[in-house]
C-alpha cells in the first residue's frame, strides 16, 4: 500500500523532472538552429537526446516510485513539459 505522501512526492519529482526534460530540450533546439547539420545527423541527435531523456526518466522513476509506471506519473511529467514550453512561449512573446 502506498501512502498519500509517497505518491505525492512521485507527482512532484515527475513534475520536476518534465521541466528539466523541457529545459533541457530548449536548450538542444537553440544549440541545433546554431549549428548547420545535414538532417541524418539531427535526426541521430534527436535519437540519442530522446535514448538520454527516458534513461534519465527511468532512473529518476526508479529512485522516486520504485519503478512503479502509474497515471500519474506519466501525467505529471507531461504537465511539467508542457509548462515548461508554456514558460518559453510566454518568454518569447516579451
Amino acid at each position: 500500500m502506498v501512502f498519500l505522501s509517497q505518491q505525492l512526492y512521485t507527482f512532484v519529482m515527475m513534475f520536476l523532472l518534465g521541466i528539466l526534460i523541457g529545459i533541457g530540450f530548449i536548450l538542444y533546439q537553440y544549440l541545433l538552429n546554431r549549428i548547420n547539420l545535414k538532417s541524418i545527423y539531427m535526426n541521430i541527435l534527436d535519437l540519442f537526446f530522446s535514448i538520454i531523456a527516458a534513461v534519465v526518466g527511468f532512473l529518476v522513476l526508479i529512485y522516486a516510485n520504485w519503478g512503479e509506471l502509474r497515471f500519474f506519473v506519466i501525467l505529471s511529467m507531461f504537465l511539467g513539459f508542457i509548462s515548461c514550453m508554456g514558460f518559453k512561449k510566454v518568454i518569447r512573446k516579451r
